[in-house]
């Protein structure tokens, strides 16, 4: 942060942050859109009249306060507009218009557009697998045999494992072209008040229906992925890494690392992050800003070793950083960290000063333009809330834990042959201080939203994410240097991502022992 003390009146300012209240008149817009019962025209007419209004008195200097009223009002009622349009309007030939709450037969063809997985059972009877994937809908079948365009993503469950899908040279690649034949049906409410709200989650992914596929030969594929050789190139590019993660280790091993790594959640992980999701943690599961922070610091730290200057080392950090953005899974606490990693690094490269304040909201600005109704999920709210919270409880709590103990080592002097109490009383201390405050202001931003979406509270998360982060480290340096190394040295890339699975078996069994405390 920077230094913007006054020096007449000794008063401390805050930086400026312009985007702060763009951001919030943003979200209450797109919260008043998708609860308030006003008509889409109704809003629209709103946000006109006081964009209008903003344009009409922009250069009336004794109007200043009403030209910044205005604006905000055209940012909320053009959200509250964008949001409404969002979750209330679908188009004519979306596949839900041909669906019900009850089953419907039918037999459909489009390209699958998530990696298919084998779920196993969760039961404490056999059961067998099945696979699950989600599909970008292209036509469907008629009584007459015609087929007629539509349009919609679909979640599509096969009631047994599909070889050609989940397993082969092309198992991994989205895009294939497929026709089912199953049960269409839209997904009901929960069974009970505490229940998770499957639907009401679906539904701000754009997703209204099911398909439901009986057995493998209700599964016909038509063509194998194609596509612009951009696309192709993605796709090969996350195959080879996730081949080479699968090589590290054993299922349990290489399922996490893909995860911490790739962002692949795959079904087996469904119990590991129930456990962490209870104790408070689940945010390891994620790529977030930590993971992030993690992996371009290590970037960092190697071109100034290197004797980069730091401007050529910032614009290092951002090619890697929009490498790996383009290969991992890109979900909202990923996006949100590359872009407040990418304001840091163009500060960097300009000689500026950054406000996290202003990066955060320039991220959920830029993120909530894209896709105003992922701002209901609980993967946006949590990755926001804990940045949001470090951000501005990190320094009350450093003054209240630590603040006199930081004031009695101000008034300690160390000798010359005193170089190893020195480091622990400084450079270490403040390691662990950083490490205590964040963890804890994490645990307050995040608690009402864990107890509010998964109905968790667990009093302990702090200490375990100081005990986690320090294996969390030793996962994902080692697991970025084996990816690197991929091509090069194939034999030294495979026993450093050994190790790196070796850390991620750690930590899977620490994080499965915290369901019996």
């Amino acid at each position: 942060m920077p230094n913007t003390e006054c020096p007449i009146t000794n008063v401390r300012f805050a930086p400026r942050a312009p985007l702060v209240p763009v951001a919030i008149a943003m979200a209450a817009g797109i919260v008043a859109g998708r609860y308030a019962q006003l008509s889409i025209g109704i809003w629209a007419t709103l946000g006109i009249s006081a964009f209008l209004a903003a344009v009409i008195t922009l250069r009336r200097e004794h109007l200043r306060g009403l030209t910044n009223t205005a604006i905000a009002g055209a940012i909320f009622f053009t959200s509250a507009t964008w949001a409404a349009l969002s979750y209330y309007r679908i188009p004519e030939n979306h596949i839900v218009t041909f669906s019900s709450y009850g089953l419907v037969l039918a037999t459909v063809r489009g390209r699958i557009i998530s990696t298919p997985r084998i779920q196993k059972s969760q039961t404490p009877y056999w059961q067998p697998a099945k696979t699950s994937f989600l599909l970008d809908a292209e036509a469907i079948r008629c009584a007459d045999g015609a087929w007629l365009e539509t349009t919609g993503p679909v979640r599509v469950t096969v009631g047994e494992p599909v070889g050609d899908l989940s397993g082969g040279h092309q198992a991994c690649l989205p895009g294939r072209q497929v026709e089912l034949v199953g049960s269409l049906q839209r997904p009901g409410p929960p069974g009970n008040p505490g229940q998770y709200d499957w639907r009401a989650a679906d539904r701000y992914q754009g997703i209204f229906v099911k398909f439901f596929v009986p057995g493998a030969d209700g599964v016909r594929t038509l063509k194998d992925a194609r596509g612009n050789w951009l696309a192709n190139l993605w796709l090969r590019a996350r195959l080879t890494a996730r081949r080479h993660l699968k090589t590290c280790g054993g299922e349990d091993e290489t399922v996490l690392l893909e995860a911490l790594i790739l962002g692949e959640r795959d079904p087996a992980l469904r119990e590991l992050n129930r456990i962490m999701v209870e104790a408070g943690i689940a945010h390891f599961m994620s790529i977030s800003g930590l993971h992030l922070g993690i992996f371009l610091g290590f970037i960092y730290w190697l071109c100034r070793l290197l004797m980069f200057l730091p401007r050529r080392s910032a614009w290092i950090v951002l090619i890697i950083l929009a490498g790996y953005v383009l290969l991992a899974e890109p979900r909202a606490p990923l996006l949100r960290s590359a872009i407040m990693a990418t304001a840091i690094c163009i500060a960097v490269i300009s000689n500026r000063i950054v406000s996290a304040r202003n990066a955060l909201a320039a991220a959920a600005v830029i993120l909530l333009i894209i896709d105003p109704l992922q701002i209901f999920r609980a993967g946006f709210q949590l990755s926001f809330g804990i940045v949001c919270g470090i951000i501005i409880l990190h320094r009350p709590i450093k003054r209240l834990l630590f603040g006199r103990w930081l004031r009695r080592r101000g008034l300690m002097v160390f000798r010359g042959e005193h170089r190893i109490r020195r480091w622990m009383y400084y450079r270490g201390a403040d390691w662990l201080i950083t490490l205590t405050t964040i963890s804890v202001s994490a645990y307050i931003a995040a608690a009402p939203l864990v107890a509010y979406h998964f109905g968790r509270f667990c009093p302990y998360a702090p200490a375990l994410s100081i005990l986690l982060l320090p294996m969390l480290v030793a996962v994902l340096i080692p697991a970025y240097i084996s990816m690197t190394l991929a091509f090069l040295t194939p034999n030294l890339a495979a026993a450093i991502g050994a190790g790196a699975a070796d850390a991620a078996g750690m930590m899977r069994h620490l994080v499965m022992l915290t369901k019996y405390l």
